[in-house]
């Protein structure tokens, strides 16, 4: 779907229905209106007054009439909230940490009911969907969390922490996040939780999935003779590029939701206990990035990865240094490197890497050698997981902690983004004229479901759906950025005629 700049979007458009005209109705208020029923299939509509085609046809809004939930393009996930005028008392007064689960069916319970984005944990008991509510609370809210806690019981309130540094703050905010991320990953993995936004998101695009992997089958040449592995492998490039053709897109790992779908989580449970969430999450990603013993050597400046590197050889999953064979540490050289490390002894002229590593492997001092060529320090290689899986047991687990890894993933980021625009309401309506929803990165479904001006009075609940990077702002995003733009350039183009400026002066 192409995209359209907001200011060259039409804003207004002409509706009929029998012999009855309304003109001037806003674009924006389109959706909402079919989704309430207010707009009926058959009714037309017209830009100018002389074109006019029903809306069940249009190719922006005929699919807002379909009847499936299973849409090849856009998926029914409910129907697009507002928070109105009406509604600011209630927003004002709102806390996330106050608002107890509810069970709406055995073993449903909804969680942030009040917010701008619940949702619906499937097959817990009441402790559990509890012991979730208060993993999420003190992850995303933990400053309300101990107001509440200070006003229940003053003498049980924990002590505010007071930091010295913002590195030290930072760290323990690390801490925090790593501490109850593990406690949620967990719940979530071993009571084997579902949540209905992800599910209705995965059923929504089931059966186009399918059929797109059907049909990019068929028409494969390779496919027809593939062996079982690399058939595996070519579902696995057909899934990627059905799932860009999507219209919800944004942060989501859809793969990682469609494969883990129906997985039993519980596998993942035990390594996840073992090594962590994060150190777990690291590992599988080196892992797809090349080989089990192909060595990696961490440039000085990826502290952050070095560091990664540093956890797994601590948790039995990397080797570190010296302790990885000489031969496979020769593998980070290429051929000229390794001749200059013998080029005392003569050697041949190397033109391939088995052929020097041959040669080098013969040389009785190679070890010695090898660690005044290589910084051992900053070299590893990643180890077999010390529990012992069989290669299908170690498949269902990478799927089911990729699962439970991207939902946290999600439920955290629409929790924080939720009660992001639900502050900003609430600490700007008084301020404004108007509300915008725009972003860079607004996928598809969105640009046609929410992306423009509101009222200052209706301004849509975001997030849209899980994945959703939406967000309300009381000025136009674009407006701003090209301005900002603007400023750059004609800034660099003040300072490029600057007297005394040496680059002016060397152009």
């Amino acid at each position: 779907m192409a995209e359209t700049s907001p200011k060259t979007q039409p804003e207004k458009a002409m509706f009929r229905r029998g012999n009855k005209i309304l003109k001037d109705i806003p674009l924006k208020i389109v959706l909402p209106s079919i989704q309430n029923k207010s707009l009926l299939p058959d009714d037309e509509i017209s830009l100018d007054g002389i074109e006019w085609r029903k809306l069940k046809l249009h190719p922006r809004f005929a699919r807002y009439f379909q009847a499936s939930a299973l849409d090849e393009k856009v998926p029914k996930l409910g129907e697009v909230a507002f928070i109105r005028q009406e509604n600011l008392d209630e927003a004002n007064s709102y806390n996330p940490v106050k608002d107890r689960p509810v069970e709406i069916e055995t073993g449903k319970w909804l969680l942030y009911g009040k917010s701008n984005f619940p949702f619906t944990v499937i097959g817990a008991k009441e402790e559990t969907a509890k012991a979730l509510k208060r993993a999420f609370d003190l992850l995303c809210f933990p400053e309300e969390v101990a107001q509440y806690e200070k006003e229940l019981n003053p003498k049980k309130a924990r002590e505010e922490r007071f930091f010295e540094t913002d590195e030290e703050e930072e760290k323990q905010r690390r801490l925090d996040y790593e501490k109850y991320q593990q406690t949620i990953l967990l719940i979530i993995a071993r009571h084997n939780l579902r949540f209905k936004e992800v599910d209705d998101l995965v059923n929504a695009y089931k059966t186009p999935l399918v059929k797109i992997l059907k049909e990019k089958a068929y028409a494969s040449s390779p496919w027809k003779t593939a062996s079982g592995e690399e058939k595996e492998a070519l579902l696995g490039d057909f899934k990627d590029e059905a799932i860009e053709s999507f219209e919800i897109q944004c942060a989501l790992n859809l793969r990682a939701l469609f494969e883990g779908d129906k997985i039993d989580l519980t596998v993942a449970a035990p390594l996840i206990k073992q090594h962590g969430a994060d150190t777990l999450h690291f590992y599988l990603g080196q892992l797809k990035a090349g080989a089990l013993d192909q060595p990696r050597m961490v440039p000085e400046e990826d502290q952050d990865v070095f560091d990664n590197f540093r956890n797994l050889a601590a948790n039995g999953l990397a080797i570190a240094g010296a302790e990885i064979p000489v031969k496979d540490a020769l593998e980070t050289l290429d051929p000229k490197e390794m001749w200059a490390m013998a080029y005392d002894l003569r050697p041949p002229e190397f033109f391939d890497k088995k052929q020097a590593i041959q040669f080098l492997m013969g040389v009785p001092d190679i070890k010695e050698r090898a660690a005044k060529k290589i910084d051992m320090n900053r070299l590893f290689q990643l180890a077999k997981l010390p529990e012992k899986l069989s290669e299908k047991e170690f498949a269902l687990f990478v799927k089911a902690f990729e699962y439970v890894y991207e939902v946290f993933s999600q439920i955290f980021t629409a929790i924080i983004g939720a009660d992001f625009n639900l502050q900003t309401f609430k600490s700007n309506h008084a301020k404004i004229e108007n509300w915008w929803v725009e972003n860079r990165f607004c996928c598809p479904f969105c640009k046609a479901a929410v992306q423009g001006q509101y009222s200052k009075d209706l301004c849509p609940r975001l997030p849209v759906h899980i994945g959703c990077n939406c967000y309300i702002s009381n000025f136009p995003i674009s407006q701003a950025e090209t301005e900002n733009e603007d400023e750059g350039k004609d800034g660099d183009k003040k300072k490029s005629k600057e007297p005394g400026d040496p680059e002016s002066e060397k152009a």
